[in-house]
């Protein structure tokens, strides 16, 4: 199957298909030095959701609140070739699928990769609405990708849900980072945690130990509690970074559903108490409109900042960025090539917010300025506490 894009003229996709996509990832996903590309689709492949005079098998829903596998397919896609010039392209081929077809089918709404391992090879997080989320351990090799699912283990006080790769939430966003300041990745994850409507939990997933995954078991548990992450609303796209320039992590995320004046969240409870053969379809879903109807739209933003003995705390309203827009997504850069993370926020039925870094401190950073042409050096990760290296 092949994939081609023309990036500076007309573009065409082989053959056509319909894809209702709410993630994409980029990462080398086989090891060979070129970006790959991991689609993840929402509602089932083919459904024209947006048609109004469609009449199809595939519009459908989740078959269930809590474990659902009838969604949008996720697809890899690996790099075949490109070329710059006045009309630069690129092409990409998708090989069978390297998931399993439950993992494949999730409802999955925000994806992201990040080498666990120290491999070189990036591992995948699925985010999945209706749980359960996933974490793919990456085995490819060039020119066949490959993943293992990896799960989490339940100790004598761990509630069910809130085991990596077995729980019932609804996964919103996830990210990278190092939540504890070990140097080894740890991974956050926003979900519906309205106190008054559906009262579930983030998940602060911290590492533990050095070596995380072993034997189709990965070492995480759930710290969200403990560490103050665990509630911030209806929340959805989710980034981490070093704002302070201080070497400790700090956490944004988007916030809110639909703003109105009509508390709609008794329609939405009762929707979720009824049988699965009726939530699979369309037409029983409420017909909630901004302006009208309102679920979670009185969310602020939180900015979550880490306090020295390990915990965070919502500074948002301090910081002056705690806007209760219906958010989205969020973007983070240094835009000013300044050492200072600024970062952008997508909202929904209003203008967008850009939040430049005005912190007085002026940390050392490491930067990079590009002087020569690529000339086809890859890049390899080291293991945690292990030294970088670059191969030719």
């Amino acid at each position: 199957m092949e994939h081609q894009r023309r990036l500076g003229g007309r573009r065409g996709v082989a053959p056509y298909r319909t894809w209702n996509t709410n993630a994409v990832s980029v990462g080398d996903v086989d090891g060979d030095g070129h970006p790959d590309l991991i689609v993840a689709n929402y509602f089932p492949d083919g459904a024209r959701v947006l048609d109004p005079h469609a009449r199809q098998s595939e519009l459908v829903m989740q078959r269930s609140m809590s474990a659902a596998y009838n969604g949008g397919r996720k697809h890899v896609l690996l790099w075949r070739s490109a070329r710059g010039g006045a009309r630069p392209s690129a092409a990409y081929t998708e090989p069978p699928s390297p998931l399993p077809d439950r993992t494949s089918k999730g409802w999955t709404l925000a994806t992201a990769v990040q080498d666990i391992d120290g491999d070189g090879l990036p591992e995948l997080y699925l985010a999945n609405d209706f749980g359960p989320d996933r974490l793919l351990h990456n085995r490819s090799t060039p020119g066949h990708p490959r993943f293992e699912e990896v799960k989490g283990v339940r100790h004598f006080t761990t509630p069910k849900s809130k085991v990596l790769g077995r729980d019932s939430f609804k996964g919103m966003g996830v990210a990278f980072g190092d939540l504890d300041g070990d140097g080894v990745p740890d991974i956050f994850v926003s979900n519906i945690t309205q106190e008054y409507g559906l009262l579930e939990s983030n998940f602060a997933w911290l590492s533990q130990g050095r070596r995380v995954l072993q034997g189709g078991t990965a070492r995480y548990d759930d710290h969200s509690e403990s560490l103050g992450l665990s509630r911030s609303g209806w929340a959805w796209d989710v980034k981490m970074g070093d704002f302070a320039g201080d070497g400790r992590t700090e956490i944004v995320q988007a916030t809110g559903f639909v703003k109105g004046r009509v508390n709609r969240w008794p329609q939405l409870q009762e929707l979720a108490m009824t049988n699965d053969d009726l939530l699979n379809r369309p037409g029983a879903w409420p017909d909630f409109r901004p302006g009208r109807d309102d679920v979670s739209g009185g969310d602020r933003d939180p900015f979550f900042a880490r306090l020295p003995d390990g915990r965070f705390v919502d500074i948002a309203g301090r910081l002056g960025v705690d806007d209760d827009s219906v958010s989205r997504g969020i973007a983070l850069a240094d835009v000013q090539h300044d050492g200072r993370l600024d970062y952008a926020v997508a909202n929904q039925w209003r203008r967008s917010f850009f939040y430049r870094n005005v912190r007085t401190n002026r940390s050392p950073y490491l930067g990079l300025r590009l002087v020569r042409p690529a000339g086809g050096c890859a890049a390899s990760t080291p293991a945690p506490g292990g030294a970088p290296g670059a191969r030719p």
